[in-house]
């Protein structure tokens, strides 16, 4: 069983990447939900996957997000005690073991089958640079801690096959602006 997350906005999507997210109930930022894993859903995963996350769950943190953003029809917080009256489960934690092996389906026992997250604290962790440029910054960062020249750092990486090609694009700039990190 995964648990999918859509983590990026409605603009710009294109139609059947939009259609695929409603299919699967993403329709809003940050609305989570559990898919089977079968390879129609898996599909429909690979297909939306610069939009949403996923992963398997554990039956221990599904019953934390069930405890948590659990809702039933009519917006009723899910607790131990109306999941015992309006169903055959006695607690969260039974109801979460039963979803992930597939006895039953949140709509079955009338409850929502999406559930409302909060955005990450902090906002999410973003690449917003290219390889080059991250492993630019990564060698002026040692270049910085060792006082030595930033070319000397890159030519003596340890990663040096995608060091290289950055090495051939910065030698003639850095021969002609003679730029040494000092500190």
């Amino acid at each position: 069983m995964f648990f999918v997350i859509r983590v990026r906005g409605t603009t710009g999507v294109k139609r059947d990447i939009a259609d695929t997210l409603k299919m699967l109930r993403l329709n809003r930022l940050n609305h989570g939900v559990l898919i089977e894993e079968n390879p129609s859903s898996e599909g429909m995963l690979q297909k939306s996957k610069d939009y949403i996350t996923w992963g398997e769950i554990t039956p221990e943190t599904l019953s934390e997000i069930i405890y948590k953003r659990g809702e039933f029809v009519g917006g009723i917080r899910v607790t131990d005690e109306l999941l015992a009256e309006k169903t055959d489960y006695s607690s969260i934690d039974d109801l979460s073991t039963a979803l992930i092996n597939g006895d039953v389906k949140a709509t079955d026992i009338e409850m929502k089958p999406v559930f409302r997250l909060h955005p990450p604290r902090k906002g999410y962790e973003g690449i917003r640079r290219s390889i080059g440029e991250r492993t630019i910054t990564q060698a002026a960062e040692i270049a910085i801690e060792t006082k030595t020249n930033l070319l000397d750092v890159i030519r003596n990486s340890d990663n040096h096959d995608s060091l290289q090609r950055v090495n051939v694009k910065l030698k003639a700039f850095f021969q002609v602006q003679h730029v040494y990190v000092a500190v």
